[in-house]
C-alpha cells in the first residue's frame, strides 16, 4: 500500500509536497537481533524523497523524531530530517576527505515552526524535513497525512488560535489555503488541488492542535522513567527473553520513539534548570540572543530587540545575532500582529477613562525600565524607603528583597494599605443602591454574581472618582473575582448545594501576601450566601522570612489564617501537588474548586508541572491562570489543550500600565492576559 506524506523543503520559497511512499503490513526480510529491518519498499522510496544516495545513508543520515507520540486510537506525527552532525567522507589516494552538504545544514524555518505549534519550543531544523503520520501498533501503521493538516502550523503561525492563523495570514498574503506570498512560503502541494475554495484559517486538527498538551505530559511521565534509569540499582542483568525483540513488529519504531522523547525530556530538564537559576539585571533593552544592550528592533514585527552589528562574509552570509537567533523569523510574523496591531487595544482602558496619570503609565518610557513607575509613585507620596502600605512590593518587586520586609501576620485597613492614597473603596459589602448606580449592562449572572466587565463598572460600583490609582493594586483581587463570574458558575453551584464554602487556592502567590487584607473585597463583592475559602500557595523560598506568622498547630493546615465577614484566608507554603502539599488533603477543608495563579508563566519554574498535572488529572477543578504577554500566555494555555489555548482573552482587570520587557517589545501588563484550564458550564 501507499501512504501520502508531506515534504517541508528548506527553501521556503519552495511549496509544500505531497508524495506517495510504499508501506508494507508485514515484514518481507529477515530480523537481525535487537533491531527489525523489513520496510525496505518505504525505505527506498524515503530514500529518494529526501534525495539519498542510498538506503544505506538513510541508516547512517536519517534521523526521526516524533513531533507527537502515537496516543490510543491517534497516529502521531514523525519528523525524518537528515543527521546535520554528521560529514561525508570519502577516500582519495590514502587519505581522507571530508565535506559537508549545505543542504543539511539550511536552516529550515517551516518546520521548525511546526514544532513550536507542538509545544516543542527548543526544536530546530535543518535541510529538508519529511513528516509522516504514524500508529506504533495495530494493523495500517501509516496513514495519509494531507497539506491542509499541517499547512496553518508550518507556513502561517505557531499560533494556532483560528483568530491569529487569519490575521497572520492576510498579513502575509496568503488570500487562500496555500496561496501565494513570500512570507509563508505555503505554497501548493500535490494534495492541494482539490483545496481552492478552502480558507487559509481553516482549523487545525483536533490531533495537532493538542499536541503541546500531550508533549508536556509525555515529558513528565518520561522524566520519572529518566530518573529511575539513572538511579544506581536501575541496571539489573536480568535475563533476556526472546519475546523482548523478536516478534516484536513494533519494536524499531517503538525505541525510536521513546529514545527521542526521553532525549527532549532531558533537554528540558536542562532549559528548566538554566531558566530558573538564571537571573538577568538590566535597565535597558537587550539584544534577544547574546543579552547585551540594543535598541534596535527588528524591522518587521517591532517585537524584539537584535544586536546591530551582523556583517556580510565574503561568501556573500551574514553574521551576527539576527542571524544566529534565526528561530525568530518562525514567529516574526505572529508577533508583529502581537506587537502592531494588539498593543492599541491592550493599551486602551475604557477610552481613557483614568486621564491623564493613567496615559502616562503606558507611554513608551515605562515599556523601557522601571524608573519612570517609581517616578510617579514617589509624585503620590509613596516613597519607597519609608513604605509601610500595601504599596510596597510595587517598588522593587518580590524578589528584590521586599520579601524579606514583609510581615502578612500584619493587619491593615482599607486606609492603612492604600495609604496615602484617600480615594479608595469602602470596606463593605456592595448594596441595591450601589448596584443602580452603575450602568444599566452592569447586571448578575445567573448564579447571583454582580458582571463587571471593565475598570469603569468597578470604580463605579464602589463609588471610586477615576483619578484614583488604587486599581494599581486592585488588580489581584478583581482578577480572581472576575474568574469567579466568569468561570465559577458550576463550583459556585456546587458550593451551594453542599452547603459549604467556595474552596479556590492561589497558587504561586509572592506580592499578594503583602496585602492579604486587600482580598477581603472579594467577600464585599460576592453574594451573602456564598462564602469563600481563600488559600494562597506560596513556594518556601518565597515565603516572607521576617514574619511572626506561627507556625501551623496541631489539626491546623494554615501557616496564617485570616477570619473575616463571609471568608476566610489561609496562607501555606510548599510545592503544590508535589512532595510537600497534597490539594486535596493539605491544604483548607478540602480539594478545590478553583485554582488561580496570576502571571503563572508555567514554563518558567519546575513547580508549575504539579499543578499542570494535577488539572490534568482532575478534569472537575477550574484552573485560571494570568500572563504578562499574549506569547507566553498562548504558550501556556496550550498546556491545557486547544479549548484552554482558545479561551486566552484580554483581561478587563489587568494593571492599567506598561511593563518593561527587556529583551522583547511585545505589549507586556501585570494579569495581562487571562485563560482558563478545564472549563465548565450549567446544563
Amino acid at each position: 500500500m501507499a501512504i501520502a506524506v508531506i515534504l517541508v523543503p528548506a527553501d521556503a520559497n519552495r511549496p509544500l509536497e505531497t508524495h506517495r511512499v510504499s508501506w508494507d503490513e508485514y515484514p518481507t526480510s529477515s530480523t537481525e537481533r535487537g533491531c527489525h529491518h523489513p520496510y525496505h519498499r518505504y525505505r527506498e522510496d524515503v530514500s529518494n524523497v529526501m534525495k539519498l544516495k542510498s538506503t544505506e545513508e538513510y541508516h547512517h543520515l536519517l534521523i526521526e523524531m516524533p513531533l507527537l507520540r502515537p496516543c490510543d486510537d491517534v497516529p502521531g506525527l514523525f519528523a525524518h530530517f537528515l543527521d546535520g552532525a554528521t560529514s561525508t567522507t570519502t577516500t582519495t589516494g590514502g587519505g581522507v576527505a571530508t565535506t559537508r552538504s549545505s543542504r543539511w545544514h539550511e536552516r529550515n524555518v517551516r518546520a521548525t515552526r511546526l514544532a513550536m505549534s507542538c509545544g516543542l519550543i527548543s526544536i530546530r531544523f535543518h535541510g529538508p524535513v519529511l513528516l509522516v503520520r504514524s500508529y506504533v501498533g495495530g494493523g495500517c501503521r501509516c496513514v495519509d497525512l494531507s497539506v491542509m493538516d499541517v499547512w496553518g502550523p508550518t507556513c502561517v503561525s505557531s499560533d494556532l488560535r483560528p483568530c491569529v492563523q487569519r490575521l497572520v495570514a492576510t498579513d502575509l498574503g496568503l488570500s487562500s489555503y496555500g496561496g501565494g506570498g513570500s512570507g509563508g512560503g505555503g505554497g501548493r502541494g500535490n494534495a492541494a488541488a482539490a483545496a481552492d475554495d478552502d480558507d487559509s484559517t481553516a482549523d487545525v486538527p483536533e490531533w495537532l492542535a493538542n499536541a503541546a498538551r500531550q508533549n508536556y505530559h509525555d515529558v513528565v511521565e518520561l522524566r520519572k522513567v529518566v530518573s529511575a534509569m539513572n538511579r544506581p540499582d536501575a541496571h539489573d542483568d536480568g535475563d533476556e527473553g526472546e519475546g523482548d525483540v523478536d516478534g516484536d513488529d513494533d519494536f524499531e519504531i517503538r525505541e525510536m520513539t521513546t529514545n527521542a522523547i526521553v532525549t527532549l525530556a532531558s533537554r528540558t530538564t536542562t532549559k528548566t534548570t538554566a531558566t530558573k537559576t538564571m537571573e538577568f539585571v538590566a535597565n535597558s533593552p537587550l539584544c534577544i540572543h547574546c543579552r547585551r544592550a540594543s535598541s534596535a528592533l527588528c524591522e518587521h514585527c517591532e517585537g524584539v530587540y537584535f544586536c546591530s552589528t551582523d556583517t556580510t562574509t565574503d561568501d556573500g552570509g551574514r553574521n551576527g545575532c539576527k542571524e544566529d537567533g534565526w528561530s525568530h523569523e518562525c514567529l516574526c510574523s505572529t508577533w508583529r500582529i502581537y506587537s502592531r496591531t494588539n498593543r492599541e487595544e491592550l493599551s486602551n482602558f475604557d477610552d481613557g477613562y483614568f486621564g491623564a496619570w493613567q496615559k502616562d503609565l503606558i507611554s513608551r518610557s515605562h515599556q523601557l525600565g522601571e524608573g519612570p513607575y517609581e517616578d510617579f509613585l514617589l509624585s503620590i507620596g509613596i516613597d519607597g524607603e519609608g513604605c509601610e502600605s500595601w504599596w510596597r512590593t510595587e517598588i522593587g518587586g518580590w524578589s528584590s528583597g521586599q520579601c524579606a520586609r514583609v510581615d502578612p501576620a500584619i493587619r491593615k485597613s482599607y486606609a492603612q494599605g492604600f495609604h496615602p492614597i484617600g480615594d479608595m473603596p469602602p470596606e463593605r459589602r456592595i448594596t441595591m443602591e450601589d448596584i443602580e448606580r452603575c450602568d444599566p449592562s452592569v447586571t448578575t449572572n445567573p448564579c447571583g454574581l454582580v458582571t463587571l466587565s471593565s475598570w469603569r463598572d468597578y470604580y463605579t460600583l464602589r463609588n471610586i472618582p477615576p483619578t484614583s490609582p488604587v486599581c494599581l493594586l486592585c488588580t489581584f483581587p478583581l482578577t480572581v473575582y472576575h474568574a469567579i463570574e466568569r468561570y465559577g458558575e458550576v463550583p459556585v453551584t456546587v458550593a451551594r448545594m453542599l452547603n459549604r464554602p467556595l474552596r479556590i487556592h492561589v497558587v504561586g502567590a509572592e506580592k499578594e501576601v503583602n496585602f492579604l487584607d486587600l482580598f477581603k473585597e472579594l467577600s464585599f463583592l460576592l453574594p451573602m450566601d456564598v462564602e469563600l475559602e481563600l488559600v494562597f500557595v506560596v513556594r518556601e523560598d518565597m515565603f516572607p522570612t521576617n514574619t511572626t506568622c506561627q507556625r501551623p498547630r496541631r489539626g491546623d493546615k494554615f501557616s496564617l489564617r485570616i477570619d473575616s465577614e463571609g471568608m476566610v484566608i489561609g496562607v501555606v507554603s510548599g510545592t503544590y501537588g508535589g512532595e510537600t502539599l497534597d490539594p486535596n488533603f493539605d491544604i483548607g477543608t478540602g480539594p478545590p474548586d478553583m485554582i488561580v495563579a496570576m502571571n503563572a508563566g508555567l514554563y518558567a519554574y519546575e513547580s508549575w508541572r504539579s499543578v499542570v498535572s494535577y488539572l490534568h488529572h482532575n478534569r472537575g477543578v477550574v484552573g485560571v491562570f494570568t500572563d504578562y504577554n499574549e506569547y507566553s500566555g498562548v504558550n501556556c494555555a496550550a498546556l491545557g489543550g486547544d479549548k484552554s489555548r482558545r479561551s486566552l482573552t484580554v483581561n478587563p482587570f489587568r494593571q492599567p500600565r506598561a511593563m518593561p520587557v527587556y529583551s522583547m517589545n511585545l505589549p507586556q501588563f501585570c494579569n495581562g492576559f487571562l485563560y482558563v484550564f478545564n472549563e465548565q458550564e450549567l446544563e
